[in-house]
């Protein structure tokens, strides 16, 4: 799940009985009514990062196998009310400053 709040943009990762993973956050806040970038990476360890900002990383999290991602819904209870317009994904994991640049 990538969330907003009204100070940072968030990632909280859940296996599918909603058990809490993982949680990091970036230091910068989302723009309301504006276009924003976000980079998520996920291996040994999580970072994100947000407009061009510091990569929030969380080097605590040893990846589980994966066997699905859910885009725009948080476990059935919450859902995107906005637009994507552009998704990527990276068959391994690329560098923070790779991720930073991704979304200056």
């Amino acid at each position: 799940t990538i969330f907003f709040g009204s100070t940072a943009l968030g990632t909280a990762l859940r296996n599918t009985g909603g058990i809490g993973l993982i949680s990091t956050q970036t230091a910068n806040a989302a723009v309301v009514g504006a276009t924003n970038k976000i980079a998520l990476a996920i291996s040994t360890g999580c970072s994100l990062v947000l407009n061009g900002g510091t990569v929030a990383t969380n080097a605590s999290y040893a990846a589980p196998t994966v066997t699905q991602l859910q885009i725009g819904n948080q476990l059935g209870a919450g859902y995107l009310n906005g637009y994507l317009r552009t998704l990527t994904y990276y068959p391994s994991r690329l560098s923070n400053a790779q991720l930073r640049a991704l979304t200056v």
